[in-house]
């Protein structure tokens, strides 16, 4: 009976190894069929390639790869949600364990040049070198030589009208871009004064041939502007206007010539004739003034009795009253008195 339920054991044991070794088989093989894909976009379609794309088992190492066309640099590797970059590298590898979807993103290559206008007038630099992405900044700086002045930056769009007057430039890129640093020669503009201390200049200096220039010619209080006039030729006047614009397009040397204003000497005379006239009228004025007051005090005194009120000259003097009066009866002449 022992050896029977012995090997009715060894038996139910044997079955369940086999079992478990089964469902561990499935597992496996089944495991093994899991597959997942991976997607990969290029934007735009002409901005590059991108490999390693498929369907690959779970747990693979998967490699992709982006190959920018001619013109264009890659930006990064972007997940379908986000929008920064995880790499960006042109090559990325990891480990499978879901499907995916991968967009490579591509710019368009933009180039900066810079040229200096003319070529000895001055030099030119960039702060990075390209190529340039959308949106990338760039600054350009022009230094003038000696002798020479920076005018603007020009890109092509306009002969007379600078996109940027500073030496330096800092812009966003979003197209090529083509700049010229023009420079000029330096001249200088100096004015005399004729004659001396009678007035003052202001627009003298040095400027960029070429530059509009304005002179201000402003007279002393009793001067008056005459107009320009070149040193080698005094007679000829350029311009009576105090303000004076020309384009300057050579050393400059000038005269401003002022003379007396009569006119205003004449009303400067005038107001201190008229300050003096109202001082006197006004020294005239308190001296009446004083003298009627002096008169009136004068006239009351002399209208004062001694020891009494003053005397009212518009009042008659007063009457002394006379003392009451006394009847007497008389008794009648012819018969006796009446009773």
């Amino acid at each position: 009976m022992a050896p029977l339920l012995c090997a009715e054991w060894l038996m139910r044991k044997s079955i369940c190894v086999l079992l478990i070794m089964a469902l561990l088989v499935c597992a496996s093989f089944t495991t093994a069929l899991a597959e997942f894909t991976v997607e990969l976009i290029a934007s735009p379609e002409e901005g590059g390639t991108v490999d390693g794309g498929g369907t690959f088992q779970d747990g693979s190492t998967v490699t992709i790869h982006a190959t920018p066309n001619d013109g264009y640099t890659f930006v990064g590797w972007y997940r379908q949600t986000d929008s920064e970059p995880f790499s960006t590298d042109t090559e990325f590898v990891y480990e499978l364990g879901e499907d995916r979807v991968y967009t490579a993103r591509f710019e368009q290559e933009m180039s900066v040049g810079a040229i200096a206008e003319p070529a000895d007038g001055g030099k030119i630099s960039i702060n990075e070198q390209g190529p340039y992405t959308s949106g990338q900044s760039v600054t350009v700086t022009a230094t003038p030589e000696p002798g020479y002045a920076f005018v603007g930056w020009f890109d092509g769009t306009s002969a007379t009208d600078p996109v940027s007057v500073d030496s330096s430039y800092t812009f966003a890129v979003t197209s090529a871009v083509s700049l010229v640093a023009r420079f000029s020669p330096q001249y200088t503009l100096h004015v005399n004064i004729s004659p001396e201390d009678t007035g003052t200049i202001t627009g003298t200096g040095t400027y960029a041939g070429g530059s509009i220039v304005t002179l201000q010619a402003i007279p002393y209080d009793d001067y008056r502007f005459i107009g320009w006039v070149q040193p080698t030729d005094p007679d000829r006047i350029l311009s009576t206007d105090e303000s004076y614009t020309f384009n300057l397009e050579g050393d400059v040397n000038l005269t401003a010539t002022f003379g007396r204003s009569y006119g205003y000497i004449w009303l400067q005379i005038g107001m201190w004739a008229l300050i003096a006239a109202a001082a006197l009228f006004a020294v005239w004025y308190v001296i009446k003034r004083r003298q009627l007051v002096l008169r009136r005090q004068a006239r009351s005194a002399a209208g004062r009795t001694p020891g009494g009120p003053p005397r009212n000259s518009s009042s008659k003097p007063a009457q002394p009253r006379r003392p009451a009066s006394t009847v007497v009866r008389r008794p009648p002449r012819n018969g006796p008195p009446r009773g």
